[in-house]
């Protein structure tokens, strides 16, 4: 992330869970994150998370599945993301529905 990450990114994080790479992006710079998480249990922890570490102005979650999610003006996200950053991957790529979501964040 912070080989990527440069001032003034807008970064979207999909399936967030924890929040740790949201938070990590906003370390190395990014002007705002997104992190979307579809689990509202996982959604109010990362919330938790983001706040103890003093990140809550500069990472909004979306409690919504990222393929739900809107990109425009006066939507969840406002502007295409400079980058994506995610954690969704497991042993066989399709259990997590990690092609949909990548296919449709891009």
């Amino acid at each position: 992330i912070e080989a990527v990450v440069e001032e003034e990114d807008l970064v979207v994080d999909i399936g967030t869970g924890s929040g740790i790479l949201s938070i990590m992006a906003v370390k190395a710079g990014a002007e705002h994150v997104f992190a979307i998480e579809g689990d509202p249990s996982l959604e109010k922890a990362a919330a938790k998370v983001v706040e103890s570490n003093g990140c809550g102005e500069k990472i909004t979650i979306i409690g919504k599945h990222s393929t739900r999610v809107k990109v425009g003006f006066g939507l969840d996200v406002p502007t295409g993301a400079n980058v994506i950053v995610s954690e969704i991957l497991d042993s066989f790529l399709l259990g997590e529905g990690v092609v949909s979501a990548m296919h449709d964040a891009v």
